[in-house]
């Protein structure tokens, strides 16, 4: 919040308005989300070319139904990444954006939050994360640029194209995670619980 006083004045900046960026990113490479996975409080910019795009299915979470997509982006360095996209940036992203362009899409998503389960690390989108596809900025060019190149010189057909993901329970909701711990919790009782009685049999 800006707050003015009595005593606030304002000058008119005279300056040419095409040097102010219309947008400001911190985009992180894939490389580097390592070191701030697991961190709630670090909201992550990020980049990358979709080459995978997974059905939209609805989860329940928190006893609310959501839509979910997978997304798998590429860098420049062709590291990948799977992003979960939840509710509005699950239908953002749709087939017509992915399969009816003669190039891939670039994304860059905004206030992601950086995960690792099974030692593999994804992103996830939040309420205050913003997606922008084509963008005609400097860091979209320069990318696209280098897939052209690369593409060029590549005779598989499959650098043109976007697979179709399968959802993947490997990126699980939080909620899925403790429903599994409860159970796994319960069994381990109850085994417990019958080993002492001398009635179980494994």
């Amino acid at each position: 919040m800006i707050s003015f006083y009595a005593t606030t004045s304002v000058k008119l900046l005279e300056t040419n308005d095409e040097l102010i960026a219309k947008k400001k990113f911190e985009l992180v490479p894939f490389d580097e989300l390592k070191y701030i996975a697991d961190k709630n409080t670090t909201l992550t910019d990020v980049i990358g070319e979709i080459i995978g795009i997974s059905p939209m299915e609805k989860v329940e979470v928190r006893g609310k139904k959501l839509n979910k997509r997978l997304i798998e982006p590429q860098d420049n360095m062709r590291e990948k990444i799977r992003i979960t996209f939840w509710d509005k940036f699950a239908e953002a992203i749709n087939d017509d954006i992915c399969f009816d362009n003669s190039v891939r899409p670039i994304i860059i998503i905004t206030s992601t939050t950086v995960k690792t389960y099974m030692r593999k690390l994804s992103l996830s989108s939040t309420n205050s994360s913003k997606l922008y596809v084509n963008l005609d900025i400097p860091k979209v060019i320069e990318l696209r640029k280098g897939y052209r190149e690369e593409i060029e010189f590549s005779l598989d057909e499959k650098e043109k194209k976007i697979e179709s993901l399968q959802l993947s329970h490997s990126i699980l909701d939080p909620n899925e995670v403790s429903k599994m711990k409860r159970t796994l919790l319960k069994i381990l009782t109850f085994i417990k619980t019958e080993k002492e009685q001398g009635s179980v049999c494994i």
